[in-house]
């Protein structure tokens, strides 16, 4: 026998009803943050404030994983989930840009044969540090590398990886980990032991308290890792020609992400075109007008939840993992 159902406004089921509503409410918040026109300013250094909204910032950071799972309309489901990736992923562009200016700034007075100071040479040491760089001898080029890898990732490749990597939010390592990207680790006790992994395999998925920090090193792992050197290639080619930094562009250089190589990147590719992310790329982002709890009310008042268990398939991965390599810009 069928379930029944309650009717609801428009004579829905009252499930389709919520459906509905979380579909007009995450449209809205998507489209009003679409650009009017591209703008090959939206992930440099202009679209970013010189301070931090601190509040703003660690709302976003501890803001919990939604019930993607409870949206039964996948359009609406969709539109959700990306614009939970694109709020994580730029605050972190952000973060990286504002240290991209603080470089910028030590370069220059270097090249003019000035003087650093204590706090200055400790904050880019760490930086160099961070991006696993020698900070034994700062100079211009070791500057310069270091503006190589601490770069952007365009919002649309880390939403369409975080669609592809965890089923738009509702896999067992998304759900039990807050891990949006696949990444392994191998330390014993590290993550979560994959169901299907091979008999003498070791590797674990690895377990974040937020579903923030999960974006954070990915972004840190492709910025890092040699395994993405092209891709740091093609976007600091793009940066020296002016041109806006896109996934589209970037894809390829994923090509190691994924035991699937080329069936991988094109994967992505399609997820970038078929849902129009490339917009989310060429957007100036404005300083956000709510805090992250009012963002998460309304994802909540559209039906979506905080997750308790969203079973999907165990979807492993081969994404390279690591806490950075030396080799390769």
């Amino acid at each position: 026998m069928g379930v029944a159902y309650k009717r609801g406004w428009l004579g829905l089921p009252l499930p389709g009803l919520l459906g509905l509503l979380a579909l007009l409410v995450v449209a809205g918040l998507w489209l009003a943050s679409a650009p009017s026109r591209p703008d090959g300013a939206a992930l440099d250094e202009r679209s970013v404030s010189l301070e931090e909204d601190t509040v703003y910032a660690q709302g976003v950071r501890s803001m919990p994983l939604p019930t993607f799972a409870d949206i039964t309309e996948s359009g609406a489901r969709k539109l959700a989930f990306f614009k939970f990736i694109r709020t994580l992923v730029t605050l972190e562009n952000h973060a990286i840009l504002r240290n991209r200016l603080f470089v910028k700034a030590q370069q220059a007075d270097i090249a003019r044969n000035r003087s650093l100071g204590d706090a200055r040479q400790q904050r880019l040491e760490a930086l160099l540090d961070r991006y696993a760089l020698d900070s034994a001898d700062i100079d211009p080029q070791t500057l310069q590398d270091l503006l190589r890898r601490m770069d952007v990732i365009p919002p649309s490749l880390a939403m369409a990886q975080a669609a592809n990597e965890s089923a738009w939010g509702t896999s067992r390592f998304a759900v039990e980990g807050n891990n949006l990207f696949g990444q392994w680790c191998v330390r014993p006790g590290c993550g979560i032991k994959p169901a299907q992994r091979a008999a003498n395999a070791t590797h674990e998925v690895r377990r974040f308290k937020y579903p923030f920090e999960s974006v954070a090193a990915y972004i840190h792992n492709l910025n890092t890792h040699a395994a993405y050197r092209e891709l740091r290639g093609l976007r600091a080619g793009m940066r020296d020609a002016g041109q806006p930094i896109t996934g589209m562009e970037l894809a390829p250089g994923l090509i190691d992400y994924s035991e699937r190589g080329t069936v991988y990147v094109a994967a992505i590719q399609n997820l970038i075109t078929s849902n129009r992310l490339t917009r989310a790329d060429l957007a100036k982002p404005a300083k956000p007008s709510t805090n992250a709890q009012q963002t998460n009310g309304l994802l909540q008042a559209s039906g979506i939840g905080h997750p308790t268990y969203a079973s999907s398939k165990n979807g492993n991965t081969c994404a390279s993992n690591s806490s950075g390599d030396s080799s390769g810009m």
